[in-house]
């Protein structure tokens, strides 16, 4: 049991692992929602589809009365029992005791073992959400182009991301990163990537923000 912003995150590092050493990071995220939860005047929708045992929504669920709906899944089923238990004392309210498929276990919670890939391709979740996580680190980029359809074009909305990458094609990250996104929201910075931490002796740990504008 780890402790995230005040909250016990169970996870089982041979199962279903979560890592201390990214609470800065979270907490950095959840400074960035608050900021997007001012500009749209309500609860955020947020979609966080690699969730793991749920640490980045411990931090934002948290916060009163800044998340709405969530959306929360990952493709390992240990991770998703852990993130059921979690969940359980977060929300305190019941969840099931064993892994499903994503299924709306509550009018406002869509939870459940799920391919991220596959979501976009879903009427009833592409375009609906304000805020989405993509923590993949090894695949992230690759994966921005299909993901970016999950959020509602109609308002302004940010992704939060963590890319692991050499730190000599960190420049060339960027440009695929900014490739990858429809407009962006005027006034705010260009996405770029900021090392966080070592990784390996040749790769580095990174995240970026990167806020979107409405279609016209």
């Amino acid at each position: 049991m780890l402790r995230e912003s005040g909250r016990g995150v169970l996870c089982g590092p041979t199962r279903a692992y979560a890592s201390t050493k990214l609470q800065s990071e979270r907490r950095e995220t959840l400074a960035l929602a608050k900021k997007l939860h001012s500009m749209l005047g309500r609860p955020l929708r947020v979609c966080d589809p690699f969730c793991g045992v749920g640490p980045a929504l411990a931090t934002l669920l948290g916060e009163p009365d800044l998340v709405g709906k969530a959306l929360a899944s990952d493709l390992n089923p240990d991770a998703v029992e852990m993130l059921f238990d979690n969940l359980r004392r977060w929300d305190g309210r019941d969840y099931p005791s064993g892994p499903i498929s994503l299924s709306q276990i509550h009018p406002d919670r869509l939870v459940g073992v799920a391919d991220a890939t596959s979501l976009p391709s879903d009427p009833q979740i592409s375009g609906n959400w304000d805020l989405l996580l993509v923590n993949l680190p090894h695949r992230s980029i690759e994966l921005l182009p299909s993901l970016v359809p999950l959020l509602d074009t109609r308002s302004p909305s940010l992704i939060r991301g963590r890319v692991i990458v050499a730190e000599s094609e960190i420049a060339a990250a960027n440009t695929a990163i900014r490739s990858a996104l429809p407009n962006r929201l005027e006034g705010a910075p260009e996405p770029v990537l900021r090392i966080k931490r070592d990784y390996s002796s040749t790769l580095r740990l990174c995240s970026f923000e990167a806020w979107l504008a409405p279609t016209p």
